[in-house]
């Protein structure tokens, strides 16, 4: 982890410490979003992204200002925590138990931490639309970047971070990236934000069209089918909307 990712972590976990309930998914969407993945800090076996020490965080905070989960537990969370067992429990099933129980650990963390993180954060269907709000203007850097990537061929994330990558190329075509692992990761978090975006229509019209602006060009800048039969199977989710009784 270099010099730069070291004051950005500090920065958001700073922030996420500090900011009020409402506003607490903030820091930790802006280090899923603008730092590489590849960032880590490595403590024996386990390789700490970013977003893992900003999970960290959220719970420190969540112990020290008492903060729960809206409601108690329900069915959506008693899910969670089966699915997280059965992960860790499968570990010895492997070759390698060792191995796997350290990488399923940090699954297993990383899904359960952020889930459980939001649903102490977001009470109320207006703490859901400050986070969409939230998505549809993080977005736009993401998209910006990517659009940057494609025309020019310069990933800005990894060279900020002193990473530089090999670009993924098909036919000739950039296939853009951002941040993230792979281009059809990058574009499929743009396709699923898509339906996040257009929840704001009727009540933030301009910040809506501005989110689906920016799902549109990272899916377009990504090159890759898999992101667009996401954005087919979101919309057609969205049009069943009418039909939920």
């Amino acid at each position: 982890m270099n010099g730069f990712a070291v004051i950005f972590l500090l920065l958001n976990m700073g922030a996420l410490l500090v900011l009020p309930r409402r506003w607490a998914p903030l820091p930790i969407l802006i280090g899923a979003c603008y730092i590489p993945v590849m960032q880590v800090l490595q403590v024996g076996p386990a390789h700490l992204s970013i977003m893992r020490i900003l999970i960290a965080g959220g719970l420190v905070r969540m112990a020290i200002r008492k903060e729960r989960l809206a409601g108690g537990l329900n069915g959506l969370d008693g899910l969670l925590m089966v699915w997280s067992g059965w992960m860790l429990v499968s570990s010895f099933l492997h070759a390698d138990p060792a191995v796997a129980l350290v990488y399923r650990l940090g699954l297993v963390f990383d899904a359960a931490g952020i889930y459980f993180l939001l649903r102490s954060f977001c009470r109320s269907i207006d703490d859901v639309a400050v986070l969409c709000r939230i998505t549809a203007i993080l977005l736009v850097p993401l998209a910006l970047e990517m659009l940057y990537e494609k025309a020019v061929g310069q990933n800005l994330f990894y060279e900020a971070v002193g990473d530089p990558i090999s670009l993924y190329i098909r036919n000739g075509h950039v296939r853009a990236q951002g941040p993230f692992a792979h281009s059809i990761i990058a574009g499929t978090i743009g396709a699923t934000s898509l339906p996040i975006v257009i929840a704001l229509w009727h009540q933030n019209r301009k910040e809506a069209i501005i989110g689906i602006g920016a799902c549109a060009v990272m899916v377009y800048t990504c090159a890759s089918s898999g992101p667009i039969l996401s954005i087919v199977a979101a919309l057609g989710a969205l049009f069943m909307w009418h039909h939920r009784d």
